[in-house]
């Protein structure tokens, strides 16, 4: 398997250190859980990796992005380097799709954005990514989106992600707006998604049963530095740090009550 992402001693300060020598790295077909309490540091990775951070913001450290160091790069070409190899799924992804247009609208323009195609090229190109999803694809497309259950627009949502083949997904704590059900449901379609197209994943959350269910390793985050990292089943059955057992532990607890 090819590397897909390598971080080395990513650190960012931004008044005060944020990030402290992150280093993981990412081959194709590979889910990465990454782990920890509130303010641990796990979007601030991502957006780091994105090129999110505020202007002010220090980094320091090497991105490898497919092969080359992002960090490198000036800002215009970092931005366009990165929006054809990565695509998103942020929280609320469900509320993300505008509701002034309709599902084709919004489908086709991104498609048209990155690859010369025609109009109808693209309306094709959209239904065949929409039934992937397992949608009814001809009626989808002609939808607004509070024409959708909430279900369906995240899988319209994941679809319009999906358009630009992206050479990484990164899913920043999706799940937290849905109730149990849905959570399931949705983590299990991601995981068919990159087993099916062998994409890699880094999936962020707060919650060890979603990352236990999806994610091949997992690093574990607290005040900006990964504590631990390994396996996932390693990790669930024993944790080499204090601070991995403490979370694990407080996460059952919310599931007990």
């Amino acid at each position: 398997m090819s590397e897909v992402l390598r971080i080395n001693n990513l650190s960012v300060e931004i008044g005060k250190s944020i990030l402290k020598n992150i280093s993981f790295e990412l081959k194709e077909g590979e889910r990465l859980g990454i782990f920890g309490s509130s303010g641990c540091g796990k979007t601030m990775t991502i957006n780091a990796i994105t090129d999110l951070l505020p202007t002010e913001a220090k980094v320091q450290g090497e991105i490898f992005l497919c092969g080359k160091d992002i960090l490198k790069m000036d800002k215009k070409q970092r931005r366009r380097y990165i929006g054809q190899n990565i695509s998103m799924i942020m929280q609320d992804s469900i509320n993300a799709l505008s509701p002034y247009e309709k599902i084709c609208a919004q489908m086709r323009r991104v498609i048209k954005r990155h690859y010369d195609v025609s109009k109808n090229e693209a309306y094709n190109f959209a239904l065949s990514q929409l039934e992937e999803m397992g949608l009814e694809s001809k009626k989808v497309i002609q939808c607004y989106p509070h024409q959708l259950s909430g279900g369906m627009r995240q899988r319209v949502f994941i679809a319009l992600s999906l358009c630009t083949k992206p050479s990484l997904i990164i899913a920043d704590e999706p799940t937290t707006s849905l109730d149990s059900i849905a959570q399931m449901r949705f983590v299990d379609l991601i995981g068919e998604i990159c087993a099916k197209k062998n994409f890699p994943l880094i999936f962020i959350s707060h919650d060890i049963g979603v990352l236990a269910r999806l994610c091949d390793r997992v690093s574990v985050m607290d005040k900006g530095e990964i504590v631990e990292e390994g396996m996932t089943r390693d990790i669930l059955k024993n944790q080499k740090s204090d601070i991995t057992r403490r979370i694990i532990q407080d996460t059952k607890k919310l599931y007990e009550v």
